[in-house]
C-alpha cells in the first residue's frame, strides 16, 4: 500500500467509512501482533498475550482518530504511529501485572509444587481430618471453584484444568492458591 493510500485510507476513516477502519486493521494487524508478541516477556504472556494488547492499541487508536488527536499525513506515520501505541500498551500491560500483590513475578507454578509430606498421607486419622477439611473448604466456594480445587488436588496440570473447566490458567492457579491458603489456615488453627 502506498503512502498516498494509506494516508487516503486514514482519511476515509475519519469521515465514517467502517470499511476503511477495516482495511487499517487487516493492513497492520499481524506486523503489530509479532511486535506486540516480541515485547511481551514469558511471564507476562501468561496474563496477556499478543492479541489483548493489539486489541486495546486498535480501541485506543480508532477513539482518538475520531477524536481528532491524530494525523496522518506522510509515508509510515500511521505504522509508526499504531507501532508506538502498541508498545505503550506493552509496557502499561507490564506495569500493572507488576505492580504489587499483582506481581506476575511473584507467581508459583502449582504444577511444579512438591508433592505433599507421605507421613502425614500414610496416617489414617489425619487423612480423614484433611478430607473434612478439603470438604468444608469445598462448601464455601462456588461450583466452578470447587471442580477446579478438586481437579487441582486430584493432580490435574493447571492448563488442563483450564480446557475442562473453561477458564483462563491463571484463574485456575488463583483459585487454587486460595484454596489452598485456606486449607493451610485451617489446618494450622487445628494444631
Amino acid at each position: 500500500m502506498t503512502s498516498s493510500t494509506t494516508v487516503a485510507l486514514f482519511e476515509r476513516f475519519l469521515d465514517g467509512d467502517e470499511a476503511a477502519a477495516a482495511a487499517i486493521h487487516d493492513r497492520f494487524a499481524e506486523r503489530l501482533r509479532r511486535l506486540a508478541g516480541g515485547k511481551i516477556g514469558r511471564r507476562l504472556a501468561v496474563r496477556a498475550d499478543a492479541d489483548d494488547v493489539l486489541q486495546s492499541a486498535f480501541r485506543t487508536f480508532f477513539v482518538r482518530a475520531m477524536n481528532g488527536q491524530f494525523t496522518v499525513s506522510r509515508s509510515g506515520q500511521l505504522w509508526r504511529l499504531l507501532a508506538r501505541i502498541t508498545v505503550h500498551k506493552v509496557q502499561k500491560a507490564a506495569e500493572r501485572h507488576q505492580a504489587g500483590r499483582r506481581d506476575v513475578r511473584r507467581e508459583v507454578d502449582l504444577d511444579n509444587i512438591d508433592s505433599p509430606d507421605e507421613s502425614v498421607v500414610s496416617c489414617p486419622v489425619a487423612l480423614v481430618a484433611l478430607e473434612d477439611e478439603v470438604e468444608f473448604i469445598i462448601k464455601q466456594m462456588d461450583a466452578r471453584d470447587g471442580d477446579i480445587f478438586c481437579l487441582g488436588l486430584s493432580g490435574v496440570p493447571s492448563a488442563e484444568i483450564a480446557e475442562k473447566i473453561g477458564c483462563s490458567v491463571h484463574t485456575v492457579r488463583r483459585v487454587l492458591k486460595r484454596a489452598t491458603c485456606l486449607l493451610e489456615t485451617r489446618l494450622q488453627s487445628d494444631t
